[in-house]
This record gives C-alpha cells, structure tokens and sequence, in this order.
C-alpha cells in the first residue's frame, strides 16, 4: 500500500498536478509516520526480547536458589546416619552431589576451550593479511590446516554431546544452562562457513571426524555406505544437510549407542568372571586408568547377604543402579 501511495503521489507531481504541492507534503508526512513506526517496531522488538531474557534468567536463579538451598541443608546437616545403611546412603547422596558439580565445571570448561578453539579458528578464516596471505599456496595450507583442525576437534565436541545428554536425561541442576551451552557448541561447529548448512562432503568429514568408517573411493564411484547416511539426512538429494536434519541424525545415533544399565551390569559382571562383586585388578582389564578411579570412589564395599565385608570387593550391582539405572 505504502508503494502504491508513493508511486502514484510521484506521478501527479511529475505530471504537474494542480495540488503537487500539497502532495509531495503529504508524502513526507506519511513518509516520516513510516519511519516512526518501523523504528518504534525495532525498539518493541529489542524491549520484547531483553524482557524475556531477563524471565529465563529469573527462572533459571530461582532453580539454581531452590538446588543451592538443598545442597546447604545437605552439608550442613548434623546427620550422620544410626547405622551402616543409613551411613552409606549419605556417603552415596554426598558422592552424588559432587559428581553433579564436578560434571557442570568440566562440561563448562570443555565448552570454554571448544568456543575459544572455533573464535580463533573464525577470526583466522575472516583475516586478510595480504603481508602473509599474499599468495594461492599460502591460502591453501591455511585451509589444510584448518580442516585438520575441525577434524582432530570432532570427538571432543562428540564427547561433549554424550556428557550434556547423559546430565540433561539424569536431571542435572544446570540442565538448562547445558543445553543452551550445548546448543550454542554445536550451531558453530555445524556452521563455521556461516552457511547454515553442510555440503555432502562437509557432511562426509564430520562423519569420518565421529569414527564413522567409510571408505575411500575415487571422485565419481558409487559410495553405497555413504549413501545410507545421505538417506537419513537428505533424502530428496536436496545437495545440502541442514542443521536440524544433522542434528537429529547424531540424536539418532547417540540413541543407538545407549547401553541399559542391564548391559554395563553383565559388563562388569563379565570382568569379575562372575563374581558377586569386582575388584580394581578387575576393573583394570577393560577400564581406563580415570573410568577405574571413578568406580573405586563411587562403588560402595561389597557385603554379602550376611553382612561380612569383602576387602578388596567392590558392589558393582548398587554402582549401576545408582548411576545408570533406569
């Protein structure tokens, strides 16, 4: 409307109308009143989003307030239980809750070192220093070097999306803060063209960066392994994978390679050669040096039905009920 009202105003000035006066001022005044609107819109906008900022960050102290008191109760209660049950459940919830915190500061200082590797990565793809990129060469190593980059940082950032969706699934505190954190790690590794999307052969990097195996073929050749993931992600060849259909192919994925806690039962229960409980030594055969550390702190001492204590056993049947059941 507004086009047509100008279009036809500037007709009948140029045509010499009687009244070309009074309506290249009435023009101006509808031109000033759009102005005004449009800048009133934009200032709405902004007003609108700060304000809903500002709710998620009320919504997000007030959890984190009601989750701080709870833990203050917990470790400043005089408690210590009246007896070895009532001693070990508190040992368990104390062991819980530092685990709780310990993840969020390792997720957020992962994330951190992810963000700070992807900004230099960002600002060193932007420059234009002709001093030292003044020849083809020298921009085709830069861009060697950095696809190595992204590909040696694949399995951090595949790392990083198991531990936020096991801390997300397991109600973690900062679950919140996780997944926007999370969210925000994935939208610019996805993205570092600042494309919004992936070309088959971005997408065929990223797979070969998570350990997908696919094998060489020369240009041109049937590729029919690659092929069953491009049907998952684009199945109408549309020639690009978008963020959401990747998205959802790591999902997908990551939900395959999920093991109920009836599976990491038999698992240890297979390197205990049937024990009822494990030992270190056990442990060692399979586990890395940190996974062994991390059982031996959490698993409580094995005590058979009668009470009597195994040294050297731990309970690895409470250990994966506690964490990983369902």
């Amino acid at each position: 409307m507004l086009n047509n009202l100008e279009k036809t105003g500037q007709e009948m000035i140029e045509d010499g109308h009687y009244a070309s006066e009074a309506v290249a001022a009435r023009m101006n005044e509808v031109a000033n009143l759009w102005k005004e609107l449009l800048d009133a819109t934009a200032l709405k906008g902004t007003e609108l989003y700060e304000a809903n900022q500002l709710l998620q960050f009320d919504n997000n102290a007030e959890d984190l307030k009601h989750w701080l008191e709870d833990v203050e109760w917990q470790v400043t209660s005089e408690d210590y239980g009246k007896g070895l049950a009532d001693v070990q459940n508190l040992l368990r919830k104390h062991g819980l809750l530092e685990s709780a915190v310990a993840a969020r500061q390792l997720f957020r200082g992962n994330c951190e070192q992810v963000e700070s590797w992807m900004v230099a990565r960002e600002n060193s793809l932007r420059s234009d220093d002709r001093d030292h990129l003044n020849s083809l060469q020298a921009l085709m190593k830069k861009r060697d070097d950095l696809e190595k980059a992204i590909a040696a940082q694949e399995g951090k950032i595949a790392d990083l999306e198991h531990v936020a969706t096991r801390l997300i699934d397991d109600e973690h505190y900062a679950k919140e803060e996780i997944a926007a954190r999370l969210q925000r790690v994935l939208d610019r590794h996805f993205d570092e063209n600042l494309t919004g999307r992936l070309t088959h052969k971005e997408f065929r990097s990223c797979l070969r960066g998570l350990n997908y195996y696919l094998p060489m073929v020369e240009e041109g050749e049937p590729e029919p392994k690659f092929e069953k993931f491009l049907n998952a992600v684009d199945p109408g060849r549309k020639g690009y994978v978008s963020l959401e259909d990747y998205t959802s192919f790591l999902i997908d994925k990551e939900s395959e390679n999920i093991k109920t806690s009836d599976d990491i039962e038999s698992g240890f229960q297979a390197l205990a050669e049937g024990k009822a409980y494990i030992t270190k030594e056990d442990m060692k055969q399979a586990l890395t040096p940190e996974q062994v550390s991390f059982c031996t702190i959490h698993m409580q001492q094995y005590m058979d039905p009668r009470g009597r204590s195994q040294p050297a056993g731990y309970d690895y049947v409470g250990f994966t009920n506690t964490f990983f059941g369902n």
